[in-house]
């Protein structure tokens, strides 16, 4: 063992050691005892064999000395062998044989030499045993070794005889000895409940005729005093004979130290995994802080986070009112409405002594303060009741300190166990404390900042000068490009006609248009900000296509520019207004002189003929009929003018009166006919099919319609067509004049009810006149509550006015009277049946009308009416033949 023991530790091929002097002398020895002891059994047993077997004890000396001590002893053996069997070899009488003498070496040589060749290979068969030994010694050592030092036991369980063997280091653990011993006395060294598991589990795996399994167990120390357990890895492998379960043989591991690293790694993995949820947690409350935008949602979403840290529900946080020394109640959560209505009162009181004695001392102290158990800790005797009521038995108060070290309150949670809180809830509960400081210093800079805000604000929105801050818009090279609206108050949105909402951070192109000259619509703020002094300027305005000036005070505001404007639009307009007025002053003046001077000729004419000595009378007829027109031609114009006066000074009066909607169009159409006729237009009139009466001036009221057939029949040419309307629904009356005149283009529409206008391209067809005839017309109706208008499609396409009187102004007509008759009118002179059947109309009369005597024996036949006027002369059929066939149709007769 001690020659093999390096090669063991060496796990290579055994080298034999140099053997000391000592050693060798003992071998050497023993081989010559061996060689002595084989000579000593030939020599006894000689008499019996004689010299037929002379070696039949040496050739086994020579194996066993080879193979127990060696090449060298085993030759010894031999050699010595060798020579205590020559006498065996002499045989007798072989001297006395012819030869003899020669004989006698030759037959003693050659069983040495057998016996050397035979001594020769046995001495190799006894050194190849001697090597092979050596070797089983070496692996038997390795495996020891293996098994002792790795920890390993090896164990046979009989299973007939319930007999167990054990390897030397497994019986040295379990301090049994190494013998076989029954199964008992093994079971009586583990734990109770350790061999029953091994009994179950090797039941189930021989029902299931397992081979191999594994088990691990797991064991108490053995070590006197010492703690801990350790863990067993059984591996098993079952031989069968048959179908009987005969051996178990097994292997036992220690495999505590890899089971401590996978339980310290287990550790190491909870604990990681709780830091990354820790950091989740975290995270989650980052960002339900970001939505939340109450400092009391947020506070709430701490202390949750917070007592979730700690397995609670339960938990409040308890702030300092600013300029006061009194706790408030900021957030809860987990308790109940009673609960949370004591605390609110004592936080209140500030006089109220043992009020909350964790929370006033976290304050007194600003540091952690932990209640371990509120049934014991007589600093919160007076909240014992309640602690019991809302289940919770410690508390556990971090203070909230600002970063100018002012304490600000305390987040508190409330455990339903009594303990202390572990390190890590510390550490958590000051990371929550310091979000929560975070959010309340937040909170009252965003309320210091709004309250300053507000009142900046205040006092710009309460200021009637329209204020906006402009922020530059710059492209990647530095260059302003546009300016947004960062600040824009109630005046300036109220001047701007949009909503301040709708403009801010919205970019100035995009929401206005302004002109201000060669430079740009931004020029003067960007001068502003690139030049960093104030400016003031005006601007043509263009804003959801309204038109207005405003004039601008720019000044610089740090990279932005602060403006305040005010509207001249009205200043503007009424600039541009007394221009137009002056120009239309002027052109009027020229007119009215034009307009005067135009009578005035041919009433001089006419006083220069009646002096002269030879004037007939006839010619001065003529004379005063020329100066009889001219002079009401001249006061027509100047009544016209006075009229326009009154209304321009308010002293115009509407003389109004009940009156029927037929005689106020009947009059107005007589006053123009001879300027229709004279021109030959057709004139169309269109009325209600009932009729209306009106609350109006009659003669103001014919007069507008005067001059819008006036109007008419001026700007068309020569028989054209005009045509009145007039409707009448639940918004009131509307008359419209219609023709296919000359036609008004887009541009000049809002101008044709200015004083003094006349078109340009009306040219010769205006036939003179003061350019007042609609002006005059607009004021009247708007005396009337009503109002005027004109459509137009273009130049030559016509043009359309429709003047529009409320409903006030239209008398609702009575019921028709029991005396209304259905009438037939006949007559071939249309506009004299036309005024007939307006006139009978406005009396509550059914009228019909026919052109002709055949249209109006159709229309007698299809209506039978009561009364039937009818002309004697006629085409087709005269008066006299219709009445005649009237009258032959028997029956009730109409009157005729």
């Amino acid at each position: 063992m001690a020659d093999t023991a390096p090669a063991a530790l060496g796990g290579s091929t055994p080298r034999r050691t140099p053997p000391t002097r000592r050693r060798r002398l003992h071998r050497y020895g023993c081989a010559v005892l061996l060689a002595g002891l084989a000579a000593l059994a030939q020599w006894l047993v000689q008499p019996w064999l004689g010299g037929r077997m002379p070696f039949v004890f040496v050739l086994p000396a020579v194996v066993l000395a080879a193979a127990l001590w060696g090449r060298w002893p085993g030759m010894l053996v031999l050699g010595l062998g060798m020579v205590s069997s020559l006498p065996s070899l002499m045989l007798p009488g072989v001297d006395v044989l012819p030869g003899g003498p020669l004989l006698v070496p030759l037959l003693l040589l050659a069983p040495l030499l057998l016996l050397a060749a035979m001594g020769l290979l046995l001495v190799a068969l006894g050194e190849r045993l001697r090597n092979l030994r050596r070797r089983a010694r070496a692996a038997e050592a390795r495996l020891v070794l293996a098994i002792e030092g790795t920890g390993m036991g090896v164990f046979e369980l009989e299973l007939a005889s319930r007999r167990v063997h054990l390897s030397p280091g497994l019986a040295r653990r379990m301090g049994l000895p190494a013998d076989p011993l029954p199964l008992e006395r093994w079971q009586a060294r583990m734990p109770p409940d350790v061999p029953a598991r091994v009994e179950d589990e090797l039941r189930q795996q021989l029902r299931q005729r397992a081979r191999n399994y594994e088990q691990t167990l797991q064991l108490p120390l053995t070590d006197p005093g010492a703690a801990g357990v350790e863990w067993l890895l059984l591996r098993m492998q079952i031989d069968w004979h048959g179908s009987r379960a005969v051996l178990l043989r097994g292997v036992c591991l220690d495999i505590t130290g890899p089971k401590r690293v996978e339980t310290a790694l287990a550790q190491a993995r909870h604990a990681l995994q709780q830091q990354v949820d820790d950091l989740d947690l975290l995270h989650q409350l980052s960002s339900r802080l970001l939505e939340d935008d109450g400092l009391a949602q947020q506070l709430g979403e701490i202390v949750r986070t917070l007592a979730q840290y700690h397995g609670s529900t339960r938990g409040l946080v308890a702030l300092l009112e600013q300029n006061d020394t009194r706790l408030g109640l900021a957030a809860a959560q987990g308790m109940g409405e009673a609960a949370l209505a004591q605390v609110g009162a004592a936080m209140a009181a500030t006089a109220a002594p043992g009020a909350l004695a964790a929370l006033a001392l976290a304050r007194q102290f600003s540091k952690r303060v932990v209640v371990e158990d509120t049934e014991t800790a007589p600093a919160v005797e007076h909240w014992r009741a309640l602690a019991r009521s809302e289940g919770w038995r410690a508390v556990h108060c971090t203070p909230l300190i600002s970063r100018d070290g002012t304490w600000l309150g305390t987040i508190a949670v409330l455990l339903g166990q009594p303990r202390q809180p572990t390190e890590r809830e510390c550490l958590l509960a000051d990371i929550c404390a310091r979000k929560a400081v975070l959010v309340i210093e937040r909170a009252r800079a965003q309320a210091e900042l709004a309250a300053t805000k507000d009142r900046f604000q205040a006092v710009l929105e309460s200021s009637a000068v329209p204020f906006t801050v402009l922020a530059p818009v710059r492209n990647p090279q530095g260059a302003i490009t546009d300016f947004t609206w960062r600040y824009v108050n109630g005046a300036a949105a109220l001047a701007l006609g949009r909503s301040a909402h709708s403009l801010v951070n919205q970019p100035m192109r995009r929401s206005v248009q302004a002109r201000t000259g060669p430079g740009g619509d931004l020029q003067p703020y960007i001068d502003v900000v690139e030049q960093g002094r104030a400016r003031q300027f005006e601007i043509d305005l263009r804003l959801d296509g309204r038109a207005g000036w405003v004039q601008c005070i720019a000044s610089p505001l740090h990279d932005e520019v602060a403006v305040w404007f005010t509207d001249i639009t009205d200043r503007k307009r009424d600039e541009q207004l007394l221009r137009d007025a002056d120009r239309r002053k002027d052109e009027f003046l020229a007119t009215l002189a034009h307009e005067l001077r135009n009578p005035l000729a041919p009433i001089r004419q006419a006083a220069m003929l009646c002096k002269t000595p030879n004037v007939t009378e006839v010619q001065k007829r003529w004379c005063h009929g020329v100066i009889e027109r001219q002079v009401q031609h001249l006061a027509a114009l100047l009544d016209d003018l006075l009229d326009v006066s009154r209304i321009t000074r308010g002293a115009m009066a509407l003389r109004r009166d009940d009156v029927w909607l037929a005689s106020v169009i009947d009059t107005a159409v007589e006053t123009v006919r001879p300027l229709i006729d004279a021109r030959r237009h057709r004139l169309s009139l269109q009325l209600p099919p009932q009729p209306v009466q009106l609350h109006a001036d009659p003669l103001r009221l014919s007069q507008v319609v005067g001059n819008l057939l006036s109007n008419a029949a001026k700007y068309t040419d020569e028989q054209g067509e005009i045509g009145l309307h007039c409707t009448l629904d639940e918004t009131g009356l509307c008359i419209t004049v219609t023709d296919n005149g000359i036609g008004i283009p887009a541009a000049s529409l809002a101008q044709v009810f200015e004083m003094f206008t006349q078109l340009p391209q009306a040219g010769e067809q205006a036939q003179g006149g003061l350019g007042i005839g609609l002006a005059l017309s607009r004021g009247l109706v708007a005396l009337h509550g009503g109002s005027i208008s004109v459509h137009s499609d273009g130049p030559g396409r016509g043009s359309s006015f429709s003047v529009h009187l409320p409903p006030s102004a239209v008398v609702r007509p009575p019921p028709a009277a029991a005396t209304a008759l259905r009438m037939l009118i006949a007559d071939d002179n249309r506009e004299a049946a036309g005024r007939l059947a307006m006139l009978l109309q406005i009396h509550g009369h059914d009228v019909h009308q026919s052109w002709d005597g055949e249209q109006a024996w159709a229309a007698y036949q299809r209506l039978l009416p009561q009364v039937c006027l009818l002309d004697i002369n006629m085409p087709v059929r005269d008066g006299y033949s219709l009445a005649g066939a009237i009258r032959s149709q028997g029956g009730r007769q109409p009157v005729l």
